[in-house]
């Protein structure tokens, strides 16, 4: 059995509301829910996969990400590599748990520079290293945009 999400799922994933999705079934192409019972539907998550690689193919291999979608895409990167459920809303609890120790708490909502950060202590982590790896190969828009990412880029070489 698959995964599905949730149009609550959607709305965080891709920074939308239920309307702009139901306009992307309507008229972009965006799977259609499963109806599993009265006001309960669910998307199938390997067809909005397949649509999001889709709209990326049609941008072109040229098409640099924008920081929401590199985010977006390398928390379910990590998520993937590290089999955590949410990478960065765990990376938030665990944070919370340092909330007294001004020296290891930081404030504020998890970044794409926090996620950059975690990407390359899990290629240097044996553990993560190789799926790591495999889940970048996947994303080549990803891996070129993390190739370039400034605030951390001169770690990667």
């Amino acid at each position: 059995m698959g995964s599905y999400l949730r149009y609550e799922d959607l709305e965080r994933i891709y920074s939308v509301d239920r309307r702009s999705i139901q306009r992307w079934v309507r008229y972009r192409g965006f799977p259609r829910p499963l109806e599993l019972s009265r006001g309960s539907v669910r998307f199938r998550s390997h067809e909005v996969d397949a649509w999001e690689c889709a709209q990326a193919a049609k941008r072109g291999p040229e098409a640099r990400l924008s920081e929401s979608e590199a985010y977006q895409q390398l928390n379910e990167l990590l998520s993937e590599a590290t089999e955590a459920g949410d990478f960065a809303l765990e990376m938030a609890e665990v944070n919370e748990d340092f909330a007294g120790d001004p020296d290891a708490y930081y404030p504020g909502p998890i970044t794409l520079v926090d996620l950059f950060s975690s990407y390359l202590d899990c290629l240097r982590d044996p553990r993560y290293a190789a799926a790591t790896r495999a889940e970048t190969m996947r994303r080549p828009q990803l891996a070129a945009f993390l190739r370039s990412f400034a605030p951390l880029a001169s770690e990667t070489t």
